[in-house]
């Protein structure tokens, strides 16, 4: 079961219409028709990631990702509806078919493309280690070896440090801690 997914829009109305009209098939008929009938278009983002999404002094969603997904909206001619959650959720939040779209930093990975139809990127972030400023043994992802990090379970960032592996069971810090990883 396959869901369309925006990352972003370059010329926002021939990819919006492409990203939402075609590609992967959803098994849900076309999704810009539905989207239309319905008047509504589902977002799902972040909303704590600034300067992409985030609320001002006023609690309102502003950012780069929800402006242009109002401009997706207004080129539609529907109202735009905003889903926040959680990174680790938003995939599959539209998977389970929550909301229409993702708009939010993903990375275009082989395996993701296989599943959900991408537009083109419109920004490309560039990944950094954050240490401690005092912290003079880490300089690059290949000094983690043998070393306890913590990423997003779906994110792309895991696999960039060395003998990574996907979160499968509970880690040790989880179990000493009583918790459980969700």
């Amino acid at each position: 079961m396959k869901r369309v997914f925006a990352l972003a829009l370059v010329l926002v109305l021939a990819l919006s219409m492409t990203a939402c009209g075609a590609g992967k098939d959803s098994g849900n008929g076309d999704l810009l028709a539905q989207i239309q009938a319905r008047g509504t278009m589902t977002v799902a983002l972040e909303g704590n990631w600034a300067p992409w999404a985030y609320h001002d002094e006023n609690d309102a969603l502003v950012g780069y990702d929800a402006d242009l997904a109002r401009a997706i909206g207004e080129k539609l001619g529907v109202q735009v509806e905003f889903i926040e959650g959680e990174w680790d959720g938003l995939l599959s939040g539209m998977e389970a078919g929550r909301y229409d779209m993702v708009i939010n930093g993903v990375d275009v990975t082989p395996e993701r493309s296989e599943k959900y139809d991408f537009s083109e990127p419109y920004a490309y972030i560039r990944t950094a280690l954050v240490v401690r400023a005092d912290n003079t043994d880490i300089t690059s992802f290949e000094d983690l070896a043998g070393k306890t990090t913590a990423n997003s379970r779906r994110s792309s960032t895991g696999p960039r440090s060395p003998g990574w592996t996907p979160w499968t069971r509970p880690s040790p810090w989880c179990s000493r801690a009583g918790r459980t990883p969700r």
